[in-house]
């Protein structure tokens, strides 16, 4: 469902399309169109709890105003696909009885599926307390940009450091659109 009547949020929807594998697109249930007073935000994807294989795909409508074909236009597309891809996946999966605190509010990730095996090979329980720590910070934009500082060569970009579903995120959507793992 394409929550407008405008055709430049339709043509945004066919981007996303183009972009997403066909397989992929029946989990997309809403296509929304958000207006927020700041745009930090770009898009986001949710689903219900407990997971139902549909999800909202919400872009920022400042994102707009960006040309669809642009490269930013496609990592975002492809950022917020991969958050659909790796937790259908772990939502879909039987999940273990114990892992780390982080994980309380989504449930603990498979190691089987490719977040779990992502989180085993690049978070440690160290990491992942330092990542709670900065989910709880009362200055959470300075935690992650100390993070960072100290972790810069482990993340392709500062908002990977945030938190492991972002890292996956950002790691896959340079994957894929680049090819490149030099960083």
């Amino acid at each position: 469902t394409i929550n407008s009547r405008s055709n430049r949020h339709r043509e945004y929807f066919e981007r996303v399309t183009e972009l997403i594998p066909k397989e992929y697109h029946q989990y997309i249930a809403e296509f929304v169109i958000f207006e927020s007073g700041r745009d930090e935000i770009g898009a986001f994807v949710e689903t219900e709890i407990p997971y139902k294989n549909r999800w909202r795909f919400a872009v920022n409508e400042e994102e707009l105003r960006h040309p669809f074909k642009s490269s930013l236009s496609g990592e975002l597309i492809v950022h917020e696909f991969s958050h659909i891809f790796s937790l259908h996946e772990v939502f879909t999966s039987r999940q273990p009885d114990n892992c780390h605190s982080f994980f309380d509010e989504i449930g603990c990730v498979s190691p089987d599926t490719m977040y779990g095996k992502f989180l085993a090979e690049f978070w440690t329980d160290e990491l992942l307390d330092e990542a709670e720590y900065i989910q709880n910070a009362r200055n959470q934009e300075r935690a992650i940009e100390e993070f960072y500082e100290r972790y810069e060569d482990d993340f392709v970009t500062q908002y990977a450091s945030s938190q492991p579903a972002e890292d996956f995120a950002e790691s896959f959507t340079h994957y894929v659109l680049y090819d490149d793992l030099s960083y």
